[in-house]
């Protein structure tokens, strides 16, 4: 994997290229870590808990050049749920960080499973059918979809990009890649603060979810001159939150992407308020087309190489353009905006959220007779889970919560549970008109409570 030593060597070796709370690397020592990192002896697939610590961009990065392809882990997720996830997949080794930020490894008793040739990573991402895929991303995919940015946000040697963002997701991971690809420096630290981390460590670049933007205006003073550019995931921000950034004139850039195209896909510099609803226009190494529907379909050599099959331990290719189930329109003064899902997706805190992959672990759960998620807006995430719980008897909020905490982490987990409806039947099949009708119940019903209270 010459390439990963490549990715290095566009900076000087005594320029930074990580910096923490408590460190700093070197370009040059970085790379020698990088080198001298000893692999035990073990399968080709290896796990990796992907906290946002220097270690772990350390050992992803070693791991890949030693000719292993690594499977991010979220560090959110409950640990019983990551080495399930691990067996499924037939691997037996898994990396990560203890309480002090000291790498470690631990080896797993399960059986390998073959593995398909030119992988780099595998990130997990929820399915509709309430089942998480594997998408599986080759080091070309990563490249070039750093290649393709890069230049269009000014990214250079000078530049700190401010990591906010988990590694297990590609929108985090990415940023990797594009800072070593133009020896600019990563930089850790106090995500909770963001105003106060980006204006004291001279921030240039930062990627944020909706949320974090939310917070990040609450607390703004004045303007940061270091800071060149705000990525975020246009469609799932609320235009309030959007106008309020503009008029501060933080440096907004909009964006549309997703795990299956290696990141960012479209993007927007935003110059106008009239542009705060546009993701802007398709990068080099991409392709976008809409149906007559207008569903957007893509591909381009960011494309992954398909989903990994559970079973075979093969990745799965896949075809041509791919199917987003997104819906769009596209112009040439304002490039592509997003209209709204064909499924039941939604997203909460820049999380995608399946309902299906909640119900399933609602379901199971001793006395619920059926249970349908659902979303309702909300300032601060974008929309918030709910879920309708039908049950034969009363049931606890904490020990349905306590029963979800065991196989999802909390962004996942239902912000209310609220009683079944009167009148409503159970439906076999829940459409997303279904879905709907029941979100205008949640709001109606949480409204009703608040002017009770």
């Amino acid at each position: 994997m010459k390439q990963i030593l490549d990715l290095f060597s566009h900076a000087q070796d005594n320029k930074i290229a990580i910096e923490s709370e408590t460190s700093k690397l070197t370009y040059k020592k970085l790379r020698k870590m990088v080198e001298e990192f000893e692999v035990p002896p073990t399968g080709t697939k290896i796990g990796l808990v992907a906290d946002l610590n220097p270690n772990i961009v350390m050992c992803y990065f070693a791991l890949l050049l030693k000719g292993k392809q690594v499977v991010l882990l979220n560090p959110k997720e409950p640990k019983e749920a990551q080495e399930k996830k691990l067996k499924e997949l037939g691997i037996d080794c898994v990396y990560f960080c203890d309480k002090n930020g000291r790498l470690l490894f631990k080896k797993i008793k399960t059986e390998q499973k073959p593995y398909t040739e030119g992988i780099a990573t595998y990130l997990f991402t929820s399915g509709s059918s309430g089942k998480e895929k594997v998408v599986a991303l080759g080091l070309e995919n990563h490249i070039l979809s750093a290649k393709g940015i890069v230049d269009q946000l000014d990214l250079n040697e000078h530049s700190r990009y401010f990591i906010t963002l988990p590694l297990s997701h590609v929108a985090g991971l990415s940023i990797l890649y594009r800072c070593f690809m133009k020896g600019a420096c990563v930089v850790f630290g106090n995500t909770k603060d963001l105003y106060f981390s980006i204006s004291k460590k001279a921030i240039t670049h930062v990627s944020l979810v909706s949320t974090q933007l939310t917070r990040l205006l609450l607390d703004w003073k004045t303007t940061v001159p270091s800071l060149k550019a705000v990525l975020l995931g246009g469609s799932s921000t609320e235009d309030v939150i959007l106008k309020k950034a503009y008029h501060l004139k933080l440096p907004i850039y909009l964006s549309y992407g997703m795990s299956e195209m290696s990141s960012t896909i479209t993007l927007n510099k935003v110059r106008s308020i009239n542009q705060i609803k546009s993701s802007g226009f398709t990068l080099p190494y991409r392709k976008l087309t809409l149906t007559e529907k207008g569903e957007i379909l893509v591909s381009g050599k960011t494309l992954f190489s398909g989903y990994l099959d559970k079973s075979t331990g093969l990745v799965a290719r896949e075809k041509e353009p791919f199917n987003t189930k997104d819906i769009g329109s596209y112009s040439e003064d304002y490039g592509l905006t997003i209209k709204r899902r064909m499924d039941s997706m939604f997203i909460s805190g820049g999380e995608n959220i399946y309902p299906e992959e909640i119900e399933q672990h609602l379901n199971l759960f001793e006395g619920v007779s059926y249970a349908i998620v659902t979303s309702i807006s909300n300032r601060e995430y974008g929309r918030i889970a709910v879920a309708f719980i039908k049950t034969s008897n009363h049931i606890e909020k904490e020990p349905l919560k306590e029963h979800l905490r065991r196989f999802l982490p909390g962004y996942k987990i239902p912000k209310y549970f609220l009683p079944w409806p009167e009148g409503q039947k159970i439906h076999m099949k829940v459409t997303k008109r279904i879905r709907d009708k029941f979100s205008n119940l949640a709001y109606e019903s949480l409204l009703k409570s608040a002017i009770n209270s």
